[in-house]
């Protein structure tokens, strides 16, 4: 797993996945396989498969916020906007800090038009951004956008 992570890490998912797919053979009990292995299939555009890998990590850790908020990228991504609304929501209060749940959630508002809602959102999160955060300025050019 931790191999996968660093291939991942350095952007080499074509060697990631497989690293990945061997830890997850071992039985590892822990969704952060699944997560990886996840974030390497949504990179090659194969949602199926990213779908599949994000809910053997749910079934591993049902209560896992990160595992929660990724179904609800991959939601957005399918073009499941008011899913994935409902399950970002759903990862937030599990975990209010989860700032990858927090954007994705103002940009799934910015994106069903619902403008004021996304804005709240961006605008909560970049309050609980320290100023070197490397999100900022997504963030900021999406709080621009929305205006």
């Amino acid at each position: 797993m931790r191999l996968g992570y660093a291939r991942l890490q350095s952007g080499d998912c074509e060697r990631a996945e497989p690293a990945f797919r061997a830890a997850a053979a071992t039985g590892l009990p822990s969704a952060d396989t699944y997560l990886g292995l996840a974030t390497c299939l949504g990179r090659r555009s194969d949602l199926r498969g990213a779908e599949q890998a994000l809910t053997e990590a749910q079934r591993l850790e049902p209560e896992n916020p990160v595992v929660t908020a990724n179904l609800g990228i991959l939601q957005a991504a399918k073009g499941e906007l008011p899913g994935a609304i409902d399950t970002l929501k759903q990862a937030l209060s599990m975990d209010p800090d989860l700032h990858l749940a927090r954007f994705n959630l103002a940009i799934a508002y910015a994106k069903t038009g619902h403008i004021s809602e996304a804005r709240s959102e961006a605008r909560a999160l970049l309050a609980q951004l320290p100023p070197n955060a490397t999100e900022r300025p997504d963030l900021e050019r999406l709080l621009r956008e929305l205006k």
